[in-house]
């Protein structure tokens, strides 16, 4: 049927990148009385919605060649009687008092139930998930790559590490030259970021005739 009202223009197609054909189409018995070129037609006239509509409604002004052309039908008239024939199709003619032409505004019915796209809230939650489960994995990688440390100074943050004990806090009180400080230095550094652990570098500085702070 051809309805006659004022229609508000479409302001942004869909712009979609599929069109769904279900398999229950082959038991439609509406779909089963179209001869194979207008059951064609159906399914191209919905990925054309689908591709330049928006949520299942195209607005088309005469003569509408490209439509016409993908439809195989001469004229705007030949495409308006082929929209008739289609079951679920509504077309509606929009009442201009603007412009001449003849506009139309072609739509499937129950447009959202069959073409929805209702996979957005079960990707998330899948997204959701495995970004949880990533970063469980990853604490756990760090908690294996990094020793226990007893609390205290030597917990292995940068604020320690940058502010580790000069040479003269590990001493027995005893001068000692500049390369053994400075060795003993970078032993507390690696302790504390986490290089070494607390036994390994206090066996380092008893060679190097010192001990931690």
């Amino acid at each position: 049927m051809l309805y006659s009202r004022t229609l508000d223009e479409v302001a942004m197609a869909d712009q979609g990148v599929w069109f769904k054909l279900w398999c229950s189409a082959l038991a439609d018995p509406d779909l089963s009385n179209l001869s194979l070129e207008d059951f064609a037609r159906w399914a191209i006239l919905g990925t054309y919605i689908k591709a330049h509509g928006t949520a299942g409604a195209l607005r088309l002004t005469a003569p509408a060649r490209a439509l016409s052309g993908l439809l195989q039908v001469g004229d705007f008239m030949a495409l308006q009687e082929v929209f008739h024939r289609l079951p679920n199709v509504v077309v509606e003619k929009e009442n201009s008092t603007v412009s001449p032409e003849t506009i139309l505004t072609v739509s499937f019915r129950n447009w959202a139930k069959y073409q929805g796209d209702f996979s957005t809230p079960r990707v998330r939650k899948m997204r959701e998930m495995k970004r949880s489960k990533r970063r469980g994995e990853e604490k756990r990688e760090e908690e294996t790559r990094i020793p226990p440390y007893p609390p205290g100074d030597l917990s292995p943050n940068r604020d320690h590490v940058k502010n580790a004990p000069e040479p003269s806090g590990i001493l027995r009180n005893v001068p000692v030259d500049p390369e053994t400080a400075a060795a003993g230095k970078q032993v507390l550094i690696d302790i504390l970021a986490g290089r070494l652990t607390r036994e390994q570098g206090n066996l380092k500085l008893q060679r190097l005739g010192l001990t931690a702070p």
